[in-house]
């Protein structure tokens, strides 16, 4: 297979897992969670969009981002997705007016900025564009895996 990207879920973000991957000359996508210390957030909570380095459309949506260069092969590109914000941020206030257990105001004061923000980490040396989109069809390949797994009862064990 000739310039394959493999994109990886965000439980595996590691440098242990990150390092046998460039061991093989692989090219990954890999999303981070939003407490990693390789994402900086300052641009974000600047709120200034001169900031960052452009935006896209994507579904209807704009999405901005920026990235940071961690060494000579591996970037993490922060995508800031408004509607994806709003959509966080009612959740997170819904939360606290039902008086779920760990939401209070303080927390979404001290998470608000990560809201709506995707940050992956790459060394693909494409666009932040292509980043993106090669992102989202994960979920189009699990939903064909899980289709296929359902087709030929692979989702069953048999003993």
């Amino acid at each position: 297979m000739k310039d394959a990207t493999v994109i990886i879920d965000k439980g595996f973000a590691s440098m242990s897992n990150i390092e046998p991957l460039e061991k093989e000359g692989l090219k990954y996508v890999i999303p981070l969670p939003r407490n990693s210390s390789f994402i900086d957030y300052e641009k974000v909570k600047s709120g200034d969009k001169r900031m960052f380095e452009g935006y896209f459309q994507f579904e209807g949506r704009y999405i901005w981002h920026y990235t940071s260069t961690v060494n000579e092969k591996k970037r993490v590109t922060v995508f800031i997705d408004e509607e994806l914000r709003n959509r966080e941020e009612k959740d997170y206030l819904n939360r606290i007016e039902s008086n779920a257990v760990n939401y209070t105001l303080e927390k979404f004061l001290d998470k608000r900025h990560a809201f709506g923000t995707i940050a992956v980490i790459e060394n693909t040396g494409k666009s932040p564009r292509e980043i993106y989109l090669l992102y989202k069809t994960r979920g189009q390949v699990e939903t064909m895996i899980d289709t296929l797994k359902n087709i030929v009862d692979a989702d069953r064990t048999y003993m």
